[in-house]
């Protein structure tokens, strides 16, 4: 399960905390909350009162609260997308994953609650590698990822040939640059899925994807919008989550 605490009192007022036993207070528009030593070892779904006489509630942060939190040095992709994954490919908890663009690591710290083994990650930014690294110490297990660096600009990837994955992720514009390491990794029958932010970059993937033994291709984009409810004027949500990038889908036979 997600590591923290949620401070909720409305979906515009709620505070996302990691370790609630490293911090002395919290402030609020609705008042200071003095964490005092019968606090920081409160449980969930109790409820905590501020110095204004309002109401909050300790909560177990859902997926969501965490991936919306989590500290960014490059984009990263949504909690719509990320869910979405898991319902289009066969990941389950014996799967071995192989991920391609760490980024901040919201889809690794994601998906390692959902399988057995570590997942492998590989970036070329040590600055991100670090970074996500320290969000899934934050808010999960930091023994669910073994993240490497790609050092140099050729693309020279720092795992063997012989280790086979059943699902691969790319979070890159060009996820085709590693199509022979995919070729040689990914078993056949295993998953494929690519995340590019433009169309054009869908199509061109597609078309190199589908000469190499990849089949079943499916492309989604994601658009969720949150309502906020009343008793009267009922209307969505001011924030809503609109096109942010593009998910494509397949599976990998063997033409031999």
């Amino acid at each position: 399960m997600p590591k923290g605490y949620l401070i909720y009192n409305s979906v515009e007022s709620k505070i996302l905390v990691s370790d609630i036993n490293k911090i002395d207070s919290l402030t609020t528009h609705k008042g200071k909350i003095v964490l005092d030593n019968d606090l920081k070892n409160i449980s969930y779904g109790k409820k905590i009162t501020t110095t204004k006489g309002k109401f909050y509630y300790v909560l177990k942060p859902a997926y969501k609260d965490i991936i919306s939190k989590i500290n960014r040095t490059t984009n990263t992709i949504n909690s719509k997308d990320i869910a979405h994954i898991l319902v289009n490919t066969s990941i389950n908890k014996g799967s071995k994953v192989l991920e391609i663009g760490l980024g901040s690591g919201a889809f690794s710290l994601f998906l390692s609650h959902f399988i057995n083994k570590p997942i492998l990650s590989l970036d070329v930014s040590f600055k991100n590698i670090k970074n996500a690294l320290n969000n899934i110490k934050k808010y999960g297990d930091i023994n669910c990822v073994l993240a490497l660096l790609i050092k140099d600009e050729q693309k020279k990837v720092p795992i063997k040939y012989k280790e086979y994955f059943d699902c691969i992720i790319i979070d890159l514009p060009e996820p085709y640059i590693y199509l022979e390491l995919i070729l040689n990794v990914l078993k056949s029958g295993g998953d494929l899925v690519f995340v590019v932010p433009n169309i054009e970059q869908v199509k061109e993937s597609r078309n190199i994807f589908s000469k190499y033994g990849f089949v079943y291709f499916r492309t989604y984009e994601i658009i969720e919008r949150q309502w906020l409810i009343r008793d009267v004027g009922s209307r969505p949500y001011e924030k809503y989550l609109n096109h942010s990038l593009f998910l494509t889908f397949a599976k990998k036979v063997d033409n031999s």
